[in-house]
């Protein structure tokens, strides 16, 4: 069994935080009751290697295949609060393929599915805490769109509060799905680029080559296709 310990004062930010006005009104105004551990939260069960299916730790091979991308090992380690580490704990991963597509039923993108990408693995960190997956670089999944998003956002709601002017709210929708679409269109020309589909016929083949041929050939595609990846404003 482990106990928890408290978390010492100053830690977190004070619940009544001046600089917060809101706090003001619900922060509470006596202090924590404290309820002791049950058994529930001070015991559990314990996983081990034994658990996990031989070779979850490599989502780079499926079947007789391995996967299309660039191979990484993502490794880390996992501490307490008190920086101890935590051994016989059970990691998952679930990334994104090369074509920034993840292998679940809610992700209907037109990205196709590799065959041989795992799509999910586990690990069991060791006796420091360490555990490592072997895996593909994930392709795009949206962080510039994410980020662009983000800023858009701030400044509407700057407007909104330093200058009453409600208007980039109003306006917010409109603004970030223009950026989208941009992005949409792209990643799709991509996608279609860098793969191969079972519709492919040779006149489409022959096609997806002259696109390569004129990207390594052309400053001006280049230059296009930078301003693509990295992010449209």
């Amino acid at each position: 069994m482990r106990h928890f310990a408290p978390v010492p004062p100053g830690v977190h930010p004070r619940n009544d935080y001046p600089d917060y006005r809101s706090t003001a009104k619900r922060a509470p105004r006596q202090p924590a009751i404290a309820i002791p551990h049950t058994s529930s939260e001070i015991s559990g069960p314990r996983f081990g290697g034994e658990c996990l299916r031989a070779g979850s730790t490599d989502l780079t091979r499926v079947g007789s295949g391995t996967a299309l991308g660039q191979r990484i090992v993502v490794h880390g380690r996992v501490v307490d609060e008190r920086g101890r580490p935590q051994r016989h704990t059970v990691i998952e991963l679930w990334p994104a393929n090369a074509a920034g597509r993840y292998r679940h039923p809610g992700d209907t993108h037109d990205a196709p599915l590799d065959a041989h990408f795992a799509g999910s693995g586990q690990a069991v960190t060791d006796a420091n805490g360490c555990y490592a997956f072997f895996t593909i670089e994930p392709g795009a999944k949206g962080l510039n769109l994410a980020l662009a998003d983000v800023a858009l956002l701030a400044e509407a709601l700057i407007a909104h509060y330093r200058e009453h002017d409600d208007s980039l709210l109003d306006s917010y929708s409109q603004r970030a799905l223009g950026r989208v679409w941009k992005a949409e269109r792209f990643s799709w020309w991509f996608t279609a680029l860098t793969h191969s589909f079972d519709r492919n016929d040779d006149f489409g083949t022959r096609l997806q080559q002259a696109e390569f041929d004129h990207l390594a050939e052309s400053r001006a595609a280049q230059t296009s296709f930078a301003e693509n990846y990295v992010g449209l404003d």
